[in-house]
């Protein structure tokens, strides 16, 4: 019985009560991986070791998570395992090619003296067949699955039975190497399933066909209401059972130029501190759709990105994770046009440019535009479709802010707004109170609103500093907001399910301090509005 699943890339963890772990379970990122030797996590004590006077080489990333180089020279890893009476394997390797040109050796499974099982870049070779997967290198992550069995077995006491893994026989390996994972045992398919999820995430790498499932069976990305968008499937999840705690990621298994990251985008995926609760994940795949942008009307002026994102939620508080996008924009024609990020609600087969958010970047810095607190699924439909918007048109009586009194209304001038078709500008209640900063009114005391053009006043990099203490807290914080000009602000303390629990607001200052309590513990965002920025921020009360 032969079974190739070819994939991008893979790492594993699971639920011991209804999936058994594999015999041998080796990964980069396990607690005590060094130069000289790779532990299995498994608890049998097969660890892989290096050829005598060897050592493992310095550890590389694949998606933000720890790898092992190979550099084609030196000898493979080893270790030693005994198969049994009638032995079956499922070996699940976890790699990335840097050679494109020389077929390379994955790795190799003896039983005695019988026929060896072994994968190249290009091969499968059992006892009673050798295949041609392919014709040339897969330099993408890849996540390969071989099921198959040895069925005429030769006895022989004398010879023991090992594992090499960065070779086969005779072909030597080039490349990143991340996990390897051998069962003695075929698996189900539901269980295989669950695996190759858990791989595939923490990885980016795409599983193809088939729905992504948690430890759990919960269905986290669905292939079949997906099926547009199953292209470059990455995201970011926390599943105690299968050890993923995907905090950033990107696509592998193809060319793409957006990064999610929970919270700030860090160097790796370990130094990210964000924590996601248990079962909550962010999944996104795309159309596949060219990187180019496409006017929207005879104008010209206003494109929007050929390839869009679907964004799939699951979790209970997954709808709470601030995350940041970065978009690498040097590839596509985007010069003197303002840049939006497009955000569809409704996550329905294409995205309705009347019924959308625009959110302009925080940053863009050396051909990279970022976006930061962006959440996802507030409407809880569990989906939403994303892509970028490229304006080029002229911005009129750009201006400074109107100066105001306590009770009169602030309205951006009608004409200073980009002719997005259909887009109506955010209104935002304002309470007047004068100096006060720490009274709170209820929102149906509102009688004025602030209408802000965001293109006209808030600031690509406006350099506002925010304080949040104590965060946690037991009831009790205070807020504290400088800003580079004078500016009117509103405060919304919010609870998960987006109600208002206080709302404050000040006028005209360049530093502001609210304090606050909160009597219920639990999770809230503080929205804040001002000129330059629109924030979010977190407060747990404990």
């Amino acid at each position: 019985m032969l079974v190739v699943c070819l994939s991008t890339t893979a790492s594993f963890a699971q639920d011991t009560l209804s999936i058994k772990l594999p015999s041998v379970w080796v990964k980069a990122d396990a607690p005590g991986s060094d130069t000289t030797y790779w532990p299995d996590v498994s608890g049998n004590n097969h660890h892989f070791y290096p050829a005598i006077g060897q050592t493992l080489s310095t550890k590389a990333y694949l998606n933000y998570n720890p790898c092992f180089v190979m550099d084609g020279l030196g000898s493979p890893l080893f270790t030693t395992y005994n198969f049994n009476d009638k032995p079956k394997l499922t070996m699940v390797a976890v790699y990335q090619l840097t050679d494109t040109t020389n077929e390379r050796g994955i790795w190799t499974a003896h039983k005695g003296k019988n026929k060896p099982m072994s994968l190249s870049s290009r091969k499968l070779r059992g006892e009673m067949f050798k295949i041609k997967y392919c014709d040339t290198n897969i330099v993408k992550p890849v996540v390969n699955t071989m099921t198959s069995a040895w069925y005429k077995l030769k006895n022989d006491t004398t010879t023991q039975d090992t594992i090499f893994l960065g070779a086969d026989d005779s072909l030597s390996f080039k490349g990143k190497v991340a996990e390897c994972l051998v069962y003695n045992r075929f698996m189900s398919a539901r269980d295989l399933q669950r695996v190759q999820t858990y791989l595939c995430l923490k990885y980016g790498v795409t599983l193809e066909g088939l729905d992504y499932l948690d430890s759990r069976k919960n269905i986290v990305w669905d292939h079949t209401i997906n099926e547009n968008y199953s292209n470059g499937i990455f995201g970011i999840g926390y599943d105690t059972l299968f050890g993923l705690n995907q905090k950033q990621g990107s696509a592998g298994s193809m060319q793409d130029i957006v990064t999610i990251s929970a919270n700030s985008l860090a160097q790796n995926n370990v130094m990210n501190p964000m924590v996601i609760a248990q079962g909550d994940f962010v999944v996104l795949g795309n159309n596949n759709a060219n990187l180019s942008a496409s006017p929207i009307d005879s104008s010209l002026l206003i494109r929007t990105l050929d390839r869009t994102w679907m964004v799939q939620v699951s979790g209970a508080s997954a709808f709470t994770i601030p995350t940041s996008l970065k978009f690498d924009i040097s590839g596509i024609d985007c010069d003197s046009a303002r840049i939006w990020l497009v955000i569809d609600r409704e996550g329905q087969a294409e995205i309705q440019l009347a019924n959308t958010e625009y959110i302009q970047p925080d940053s863009i810095l050396n051909n990279y535009a970022y976006f930061n607190n962006v959440l996802w699924d507030i409407d809880k439909n569990k989906r939403d479709l994303f892509t970028l918007m490229f304006d080029k048109t002229p911005l009129q009586n750009k201006v400074n802010p109107p100066a105001t009194s306590s009770t009169s209304a602030i309205q951006a001038d009608p004409n200073d707004v980009p002719n997005f078709p259909n887009v109506p500008q955010p209104l935002y209640p304002l309470i007047t109170g004068g100096r006060d900063m720490t009274h709170a009114v209820a929102e149906a005391d509102a009688q004025t609103y602030l209408q802000i053009n965001f293109d006209a006043y808030r600031h690509m990099e406006c350099n506002i500093l925010y304080q949040l203490y104590p965060n946690p807290t037991s009831g009790s914080f205070t807020l504290n907001i400088s800003l580079p000009e004078e500016s009117n602000v509103l405060i919304k303390l919010i609870d998960l399910q987006g109600r208002l629990i206080q709302q404050r607001c000040g006028e005209g200052q360049t530093t502001y301090n609210f304090t606050g309590f909160v009597p219920k513990s639990g999770s809230y965002f503080i929205d804040i509005l001002s000129y330059q920025q629109h924030k979010f921020l977190k407060l747990i009360v404990r």
